[in-house]
């Protein structure tokens, strides 16, 4: 027996090797894959400002606002993965028309955001979600409360929403339920190879099409002057993206809040074999509308002024 081991010393060693290379790979890949939690350092209450809303660990999230004084409605509009509290313009306007309020902010890193704050976790942005809800609801304590999500938005809206009984209604716009997002190319394996392996927060770069994203040229204009058509998205927040759309769909099942469901026929991030299985799985109280034309930023297309008068209008007045 004891031959049979020195015998075999080499291959014992080669096994134990593979093992534990498949094991720190194994726990490297949850590390990289797992949304850290990010305790807020609490230093005070939420507050809602005249341009920004103050969070608990005082970051000033700027706002883009409009207040009816006649509303009993506010919609909290929470923007994509390019875009900013501007964006919600359109829909304000839309508002408006029925006496509703409309509050948005830029996440942070985004729009009037854009400082040297480093990523760490998109929980970052769930917990500035649910302050900037906090903050209104102290406001205005009678107000009917609805976020207004839109793609990357929708999900970090769906778990804000969770519990938070500051919530009184969601509204989903165009959820990504696409796993792969953009073309790969070898030179992006090979960063993707090299931050998996050392650093996490290596810019992975790529190409957009504005054409993919909007038919509204006003709207890709102003997109085209925000950035450049090259974006840059770190492994870290890119692997957190993918979690937190893949888990979204079961997160709004399980919420209580009554939530409207849009989806564009014409979203590029959209799964629609994957939509077809999530639609047979909605509650009662979630209601699914499929908008056979439209892009990926719905709140920017044509479509919207149909959609809001046809679909949000009526649900909105439902919960009064």
């Amino acid at each position: 027996m004891k031959d049979f081991f020195l015998a075999n010393n080499g291959l014992y060693l080669i096994i134990f090797a593979v093992i534990l290379v498949v094991l720190l790979f194994t726990l490297r890949f949850v590390q990289i894959k797992k949304i850290p939690k990010d305790k807020v350092e609490v230093v005070q209450a939420a507050e809602l400002r005249d341009k920004f809303v103050l969070t608990r660990d005082q970051y000033e999230l700027k706002i883009y606002k409009e207040i009816n004084q006649q509303s009993s409605i506010i919609l909290v509009g929470v923007h994509n993965l390019q875009g900013q509290k501007d964006d919600f313009k359109l829909l304000s306007k839309l508002c408006k028309q029925e006496q509703w309020s409309l509050i948005a902010f830029d996440r942070r890193g985004v729009g009037k955001n854009r400082d040297e704050w480093k990523f760490r976790s998109l929980n970052t942005d769930i917990n500035d979600t649910k302050d900037v809800v906090a903050a209104i609801r102290a406001k205005y304590p009678n107000h009917k409360i609805i976020l207004f999500g839109e793609a990357i938005g929708a999900a970090i809206a769906s778990y804000a929403s969770k519990n938070n009984k500051n919530v009184d209604g969601l509204i989903i716009s165009n959820l990504i339920t696409k796993s792969n997002l953009y073309p790969i190319s070898l030179g992006l394996y090979i960063r993707f190879l090299i931050g998996f392996l050392f650093t996490s927060n290596i810019k992975l770069p790529f190409d957009i099409d504005p054409e993919d994203i909007s038919s509204n040229q006003a709207y890709l204009t102003n997109m085209n002057q925000r950035y450049t058509l090259k974006q840059d998205w770190s492994l870290k927040f890119l692997s957190q993206l993918k979690q937190i759309n893949k888990k979204a769909p079961k997160v709004i099942r399980n919420l209580k809040q009554p939530t409207l469901i849009l989806q564009s026929g014409d979203d590029v991030f959209s799964d629609f074999h994957q939509l077809k299985v999530l639609n047979k799985k909605w509650k009662s109280h979630q209601k699914y509308h499929f908008i056979f034309s439209g892009k990926h930023a719905l709140i920017n297309e044509p479509e919207i002024k149909d959609v809001f008068t046809q679909e949000i209008q009526p649900w909105v007045k439902n919960l009064l």
